[in-house]
């Protein structure tokens, strides 16, 4: 049985239905606009917290780099260390790598033929690393007992040397006729210091029982 709605039933039934679907339509944009503010928010969260960790990374590079500017011991560690590889290659006889370490390869060469005409070794070495001129500079004295050729006897000796920074590491200023005027004032403040005033007289004291110990050391240093 086919029942007929009033005009009047029909509108209420089409308005109810419009009002519905705007109603589901504003929610769905309004859910949208909230989803949307979400991602955005997120987006930016994220935006920020990478910048905010990349500024960190940075920041902590830089104190790093500060710190390790600002550390005595660590940069007196770097200068005995690059010292003891300059040894280990001396006694190799390393001209290609020792050239890259000094100022003046010509006054290495003569230093080396010397060396690896006489010298046979260099035992119990010790590194003193002090300031120099500038903060970019250090005096290095190194002390050691030397075995010449032939010669039984160990004779004990202190090398001091003017070590500058070049880069990311050092380099040996070898010819004491280039030394400018605040190089040698830094040498004689250094070598008048109370510490190595001391540490000289004790390897002189060394060096003399070693040549009255052994004649035939006696005779090499004294040409006899």
């Amino acid at each position: 049985m086919f029942v007929k709605l009033r005009k009047s039933t029909v509108v209420v039934i089409i308005t109810s239905w419009i009002l519905f679907f705007v109603a589901a339509f504003l929610a769905y944009v309004k859910l949208d606009q909230i989803r949307q503010e979400r991602l955005t928010n997120e987006k930016i969260f994220q935006q920020t917290t990478q910048k905010n960790t990349a500024q960190n990374v940075i920041k902590e590079t830089n104190d790093a780099v500060k710190a390790k500017k600002k550390d005595p011991d660590a940069e007196k560690k770097a200068v005995e260390d690059f010292m003891k590889t300059y040894y280990k290659l001396v006694q190799r006889n390393d001209l290609t790598n020792l050239k890259s370490m000094v100022e003046d390869t010509n006054e290495l060469e003569k230093n080396q033929k010397a060396i690896h005409q006489y010298v046979k070794k260099y035992d119990d070495l010790t590194y003193l690393v002090k300031k120099g001129a500038d903060d970019e500079s250090f005096i290095v004295y190194v002390t050691y007992k030397m075995k010449i050729k032939k010669i039984a006897t160990l004779a004990p000796g202190m090398t001091s040397y003017y070590v500058m920074k070049k880069g990311d590491t050092f380099c040996i200023y070898n010819n004491q006729k280039h030394d400018t005027d605040e190089i040698t004032d830094a040498k004689k403040e250094s070598q008048n210091s109370k510490e190595i005033k001391k540490l000289t007289k004790q390897i002189n004291k060394k060096y003399d029982q070693a040549l009255k110990q052994d004649k035939k050391l006696k005779q090499f240093f004294e040409g006899n």
